[in-house]
């Protein structure tokens, strides 16, 4: 159970082990100056969700049925500024994110590699690239379901940035705003 935000520092290494759940309350999120690998299989992914998401672990809150998970739970996972941030997800699914109006997942510069996530039931974007990254970055079997809350929040933004964003087999559906957005490109 994540209740804050997590940092990982520089030359710091955060493993999350296949089959693991990682639950977050409003402010949880985990921000990436360091190296970040999640890498579960296909039988046992990796789950990261809101706190009252009783369908996977079980009662973490402990509140019975009091409490259902819904869309902004809890914040983002995002890759910090500089070049040291280093984050690996395959056979992840992120549920329920999008407090205070962040996306799932935020990349500011580093690397980021991506096999078989699903990012769903987030109330903003799924993942925004801002404006300070760069690099070549590859979305790999990347399915985004039920994305956003207004006709503003797209499933993939790149926003005035020199990154290369490729996808190969990009899901998408039921998204508020346009699935792929592009916009103030160098």
């Amino acid at each position: 159970e994540i209740t804050s935000s997590v940092t990982i520092p520089e030359e710091i290494i955060l493993t999350i082990q296949a089959g693991t759940v990682v639950k977050f309350n409003t402010n949880g999120n985990i921000l990436a100056d360091g190296t970040l690998s999640a890498v579960g299989t296909s039988g046992s992914p990796i789950y990261f969700t809101s706190l009252k998401d009783d369908t996977l672990g079980g009662d973490t809150n402990g509140d019975g049925s009091d409490t259902t998970p819904a869309p902004g739970d809890w914040q983002l996972i995002r890759l910090e500024s500089g070049d040291t941030a280093d984050v690996t997800l395959e056979h992840v699914e992120f549920r329920y994110n999008g407090a205070f109006s962040q996306p799932a997942l935020v990349i500011r510069s580093g690397t980021l590699s991506i096999d078989n996530v699903t990012i769903k039931d987030g109330s903003k974007q799924g993942i925004s690239f801002n404006s300070s990254a760069s690099g070549n970055y590859q979305l790999n079997n990347l399915t985004l379901e039920r994305i956003g809350t207004n006709n503003s929040d797209a499933g993939v933004s790149v926003s005035g940035t020199n990154a290369i964003v490729s996808a190969t087999n990009l899901t998408t559906t039921d998204i508020s705003g346009p699935h792929v957005e592009i916009f103030n490109a160098p």
